[in-house]
């Protein structure tokens, strides 16, 4: 009689070590997707802080470079979504180079845009400016509130009352408290072109500008214009 081989698994063994193998498998493979998950998210956040900030900055840009025109107050209109105002971007050897700028936030299709309108004739500052922008620009696509009760745009006035402290203007702004305005918040979030929808991705970025030509002296404390 001949003595049974016994080199080989038993079924039972060919059995756990298949288990064991695909349980090991299974755990590389979910670090590796975790992995994956993470870089990709990283690379999401920091293309959509790039973007928020390269809008940021032309924002701030424009605002930064407000004027009067003559007597009228550098702000046109400006509510929570929306600001026009004066602009001087020249340098400075004529004052008829004014422009009329407007920064624009849609909350339907989620876009921050600029528009421009140079002045057609006139002279400083009984300026003419064309019905439609001269041009347009996106600054951001995929653009957020950066929370429910944060506006895109907020505008304060010095308190008389209160040692120059200032104090928030309710939107949309009336005549008084545009000539009054010396100082503007930004605020918004940059979601991910590909991830309209992944918040966690998301980067929020805010600054603000005060009007250069602001006079806490003045009768109102806003910009001195005349």
């Amino acid at each position: 009689m001949s003595v049974r081989e016994q080199r080989g698994f038993t079924l039972i063994e060919l059995l756990v070590g298949v288990t064991v193998g695909l349980l090991v498998l299974g755990a590389g493979l979910a670090v590796l997707d975790r992995s994956w998950g993470a870089s990709s998210e990283i690379s999401d956040r920091a293309a959509g802080l790039a973007a928020a900030r390269t809008a940021m900055a032309e924002a701030t840009r424009v605002l930064r470079s407000q004027v009067c025109l003559g007597s009228n107050p550098p702000l046109i209109y400006a509510d929570q979504n929306r600001v026009r105002f004066y602009v001087d971007l020249s340098d400075g050897t004529s004052r008829n180079q004014v422009q009329i700028r407007e920064l624009a936030y849609d909350p339907t299709t989620r876009k921050l845009t600029e528009s421009v309108w140079l002045p057609t004739g006139g002279t400083y500052p009984n300026l003419t400016y064309p019905a439609s922008p001269t041009r347009s620009n996106l600054l951001l696509d995929n653009a957020y509130p950066v929370d429910a009760s944060t506006p895109i745009f907020r505008y304060y006035a010095w308190d008389t009352t209160n040692g120059g402290a200032s104090v928030l203007l309710p939107a949309p702004l009336s005549a008084s408290d545009r000539a009054r305005t010396i100082r503007i918040v930004v605020a918004f979030e940059a979601r991910p072109s590909n991830r309209p929808s992944a918040a966690k991705r998301a980067s929020d970025v805010q600054n603000e500008v005060f009007v250069r030509s602001a006079d806490n002296t003045s009768s109102t404390g806003g910009p001195s214009c005349g």
